[in-house]
């Protein structure tokens, strides 16, 4: 899966269980506005998943609806598949695939180690200002 597609696909499950959350609250669209600050022509676009959800608008709406945004994120993984199915749809050369602790050997794990501290030679020098 594409970047952009893996991206709409995240967009559209979070605003499935948007829609999910505020029917089970039972408000209309207009008083979720209302009650999360995010602007009613903004949520009409939220909804459908036409629009990228902001981490702010995220969590405005998570509060109106009573719920975390962490709730809704993870109702959202598991309507894509889980976990596994999101990072498996992940690519391209900026993202690195996430791997389990669980699944790594102990030599896997020290090497990953090893490699973090390694990265950046001066991060574990002090800066000098001039």
């Amino acid at each position: 899966m594409a970047d952009n597609d893996q991206k709409t696909a995240a967009n559209q499950a979070l605003a499935a269980e948007i829609r999910a959350e505020r029917a089970a609250v039972g408000i209309t669209v207009r008083e979720l506005a209302l009650r999360s600050g995010v602007p009613y022509g903004t949520l009409n676009r939220i909804l459908p998943g036409e629009r990228d959800i902001s981490f702010g608008q995220l969590t405005q709406l998570a509060g109106a609806l009573g719920v975390t945004p962490s709730d809704l994120s993870e109702r959202a993984v598991r309507r894509m598949g889980g976990m596994d199915a999101v990072v498996s749809g992940v690519s391209g050369q900026n993202v690195t695939p996430l791997r389990r602790v669980e699944d790594m050997t102990v030599d896997e794990i020290e090497a990953e180690q090893k490699k973090a501290a390694t990265i950046d030679p001066e991060m574990d020098t002090d800066e000098q200002f001039d």
